[in-house]
């Protein structure tokens, strides 16, 4: 039994299906796969190793290369690597490389990035809470670039 009252037959049960579906898929949703991202840092080193290689098999196929499209709400490098340590940045790196020279170019005026994205409903409501947001995506974007050396001027 885990602290949090979690069974732990039950977890390694979860775990196993979790894995043998990352296994089995040809493609997987972008937000799902950023899920798995998460995931594999609680594995064993054998596991993190063989997820990692699937990881970057699949962030491959979803990553959008075309910077011109990086405005609207596609999947970008830096949604797979998030320092230079990470397994997925061997693959990604070129791709990683220009995103990070993208955000430099792309900094808003105030100093910092709004989402490229909406909620498409409560528009009110999206307005009060788009600031908080706009300051978690400059806090994740100042955080990547630190990671890399990157530095704007």
């Amino acid at each position: 039994m885990y602290e949090n009252g979690f069974d732990s037959k039950e977890l390694a049960e979860l775990k196993g299906k979790a894995l043998e579906r990352l296994f089995q898929a040809k493609e997987i949703e972008v937000h799902e796969l950023m899920c798995y991202q998460r995931f594999v840092k609680a594995l064993s080193a054998k596991e993190k190793s063989q997820v990692y290689d699937k990881i970057s098999k699949l962030a491959l196929g979803q990553v959008e290369r075309d910077s011109s499209k990086w405005e609207g709400y596609v999947s970008r490098p830096l949604n797979f690597v998030d320092s230079p340590d990470s397994p997925v940045y061997e693959v990604l790196r070129e791709e990683v490389d220009k995103e990070l020279d993208y955000l430099i170019e792309n900094v808003h005026p105030d100093g910092c990035w709004y989402p490229n994205w909406g909620w498409g409903r409560d528009e009110n409501e999206w307005k009060k809470v788009k600031p908080e947001v706009a300051g978690m995506v400059s806090v994740r974007n100042l955080v990547s670039l630190r990671s890399f050396g990157k530095f704007m001027k």
